[in-house]
């Protein structure tokens, strides 16, 4: 029965050591994937995404970007994106994402583009509720040309 005691907390412990790694895997891979998206010094892109949600505007959204301020957002339902502060910049995404590393009692799986960061599938929800939950896929993404105040003279 001892012998049972010690494995079991031998078990468990290993059990925390990944849940915490697997934390500072994600707050790591977040780390790196801003690093690259930053360097771009991206401040005018558009992207569809495929939403998935318990909301109003899921479905596939255009988003439309320029001097890294949202300009447009549309939706194929029709719904209304304007006051919508979660269809958002590609930062806007990293904030999300950073959030949901904090939470203790959540899923969250990131897919990032290798090439420039931009996190291309964000899987979440609460596991305490069963009415949360967000999937974000970018199918499509356009850098665009850098604005005149961008520009070198």
């Amino acid at each position: 029965m001892q012998v049972f005691g010690v494995i079991l907390n031998t078990i468990l412990i290993l059990m925390f050591i990944f849940i915490v790694s697997c934390e500072d895997l994600s707050a790591d891979e977040l780390s790196k994937a801003k690093k690259k998206w930053y360097s771009n010094e991206a401040l005018n892109y558009s992207y569809t995404a495929e939403w998935k949600c318990w909301c109003p505007h899921a479905g596939i959204v255009r988003i439309v970007v320029r001097d890294g301020e949202v300009v447009s957002r549309s939706s194929e339902r029709g719904v209304s994106l304007e006051k919508n502060k979660f269809i958002a910049t590609i930062p806007g995404h990293f904030w999300f994402i950073e959030k949901v590393i904090e939470v203790e009692n959540s899923y969250l799986h990131v897919k990032y583009d290798k090439n420039n960061g931009i996190p291309v599938f964000i899987e979440y929800y609460d596991k305490s509720t069963t009415d949360t939950g967000l999937y974000i896929k970018i199918i499509q993404f356009d850098f665009e040309a850098k604005s005149a105040v961008e520009r070198p003279r």
